[in-house]
């Protein structure tokens, strides 16, 4: 619960220590002097309302505590200026006779007179009229007005927590709105929660290929959808990718394979195939739909999202629970566990954080899949790729990485050579790229791919967060740099401390002796 402070406006002649000492308001906004008052005593919570009207202190007052009395008249005050109004708002009722200060000066105190209707137009209830005379050893204004709630209201706790008897004190306005709304919220959450558990858990994975065969990162999406629980169905999209749906469908744990063949969906352009994902999700109803966080994954995932109006989780790398993810931010540097309540979840998958499902021992079956109609607003024209006999980066065993310490594109030849032993993929980091050493397709870091192989050689690396977050989940990294305090020692489970253009051909003459 929300105990939120309230401010009486400035005073002349008021101190911080009173309730609500009232002469004639000085103008202007609240000074110095104003008094504070703490609802933890008094229940003084309806701030809502007390915001609505700052003029009229005594209507204020009887706003912001739903059992304020006003008292009126010469009454003798702490600082010893007699005159003027005191406010006590709390649950003390409306007394007439004499009243004690806390110096234990008295004064007549007149008779006083409901609050009347509030600004809302609720009545304010009745006020208790005492007659008699009050007298008491000195004691503070809030001592006095617990004093006089407890003579007049024997079941009421004096004991500074609120009243319970006989309802000496309600609960405020803006405790009843907070309540209201917090119960209204938790009801839509189960709601929710209810129509997702009245479905059987099911999880489309949008398989990645390039017609002939299954590309290594869908087999890691696979083994996340299937700890998620329930029905794993994979969807191929292609332009004759009859060869890749039989060979997903022998992969352990998918239960039926989705198949959509078209010529637009040559270069498996996003805008083609969302249209496409969201028409079979309108047919099975998934409550998960996912794909690898490859360069295929991240421009495809994002547009289903908005298509069916969900925020998507990305480059995820743990499951928790159906509805609760693990994924890195800042570059890897925090482990952020996230939540989402989305009717369907639609996320990501890092692939080098999940294991490769089975290539075999499934018997899915298979199901074709008549396509929408085409969107049109992008065509597909080319593409060209370097051809290489080495393996594909995202998927090698062995990386071997340069980086800026290799000063030219023509000694990247040196690795080249080296992973031709080793055979390994090559990679490079983000300085050697943007110095034009290499091209793009082979950065490795957070800009790049993600890569985690059995062994990465980096070699004139300095190490940056960067390129850390592309790599560090590799099982043996190998470092080589002259430099002894280069960030990437820090890391690296091996380190050689040389000049690359020394170590790396003899690594290269001793592996071709072998």
């Amino acid at each position: 619960m929300i105990r939120p402070a309230f401010t009486v406006p400035a005073v002349r002649g008021a101190r911080p220590g009173d309730l609500a000492t009232h002469g004639q308001p000085q103008a202007g906004p609240e000074s110095p002097g104003c008094c504070w008052l703490r609802s933890r005593k008094l229940r003084l919570l309806s701030l809502r309302k007390y915001g609505r009207d700052r003029a009229g202190w005594a209507d204020t007052a009887s706003r912001a505590a739903g059992q304020s009395r006003l008292y009126r008249g010469a009454v003798q005050g702490p600082a010893g200026c007699a005159g003027g109004q005191r406010a006590v708002l709390g649950t003390q009722p409306l007394v007439r006779g004499n009243a004690v200060g806390s110096t234990g000066v008295s004064g007549p105190c007149r008779s006083g007179g409901r609050t009347g209707q509030d600004r809302t137009g609720q009545d304010s209830r009745a006020v208790r009229a005492v007659r008699g005379s009050a007298r008491s050893a000195p004691r503070s204004p809030l001592r006095s007005a617990r004093a006089a709630a407890a003579a007049h209201w024997p079941g009421a706790r004096s004991n500074g927590a609120a009243g319970r008897g006989r309802r000496g004190s309600r609960e405020s306005g803006a405790v009843r709105a907070g309540g209201t709304m917090l119960r209204a919220v938790a009801a839509q959450r189960l709601r929710r929660a209810a129509l997702v558990l009245r479905r059987s858990k099911s999880t489309l994975v949008v398989a990645e290929h390039n017609n002939e065969s299954l590309s290594g990162i869908t087999l890691n999406t696979i083994t996340a959808a299937k700890s998620l629980g329930g029905e794993v169905s994979c969807l191929v999209a292609g332009t004759s990718c009859d060869k890749v749906a039989s060979e997903l469908s022998k992969v352990q744990g998918v239960a039926k394979v989705l198949v959509a063949q078209h010529d637009v969906y040559k270069g498996f352009l996003a805008e083609e195939l969302t249209p496409l994902i969201v028409e079979t999700h309108k047919k099975f109803n998934y409550t998960h739909i996912c794909a690898g966080a490859s360069a295929f994954g991240k421009n495809l995932i994002p547009r289903v999202a908005g298509k069916l109006d969900v925020a998507p989780v990305s480059d995820i790398i743990e499951i928790k629970s159906p509805d609760t993810f693990v994924r890195t931010i800042y570059a890897g540097n925090i482990i952020c566990t996230v939540q989402c309540d989305e009717a369907v979840k639609v996320f990501t998958v890092r692939g080098t954080s999940f294991e490769a499902a089975p290539a075999s021992g499934g018997s899915a079956s298979v199901e074709k899949l008549t396509p929408p109609p085409p969107v049109g607003m992008s065509e597909w024209i080319e593409q060209k790729l370097t051809k290489s006999d080495r393996p594909e980066l995202t998927s090698a065993k062995v990386v071997v990485s340069g980086g800026r310490g290799l000063k030219s594109g023509e000694n990247f030849k040196l690795l080249y050579e080296l992973a031709d032993q080793l055979n390994a993929a090559v990679g490079a980091s983000r300085a050697a790229v943007d110095a034009g050493f290499v091209p793009n397709d082979l950065q490795v870091g957070q800009t790049g791919k993600i890569v985690a192989p059995e062994l990465y050689i980096a070699v004139g690396i300095s190490g940056a967060i960067q390129h850390l977050a592309g790599m560090k989940d590799s099982k043996t990294i190998v470092a080589i740099n002259k430099d002894p305090e280069a960030p990437i020692f820090q890391v690296a489970d091996y380190g050689l401390v040389a000049d690359l253009f020394q170590a790396v051909p003899e690594m290269t003459k001793l592996l071709k002796k072998k």
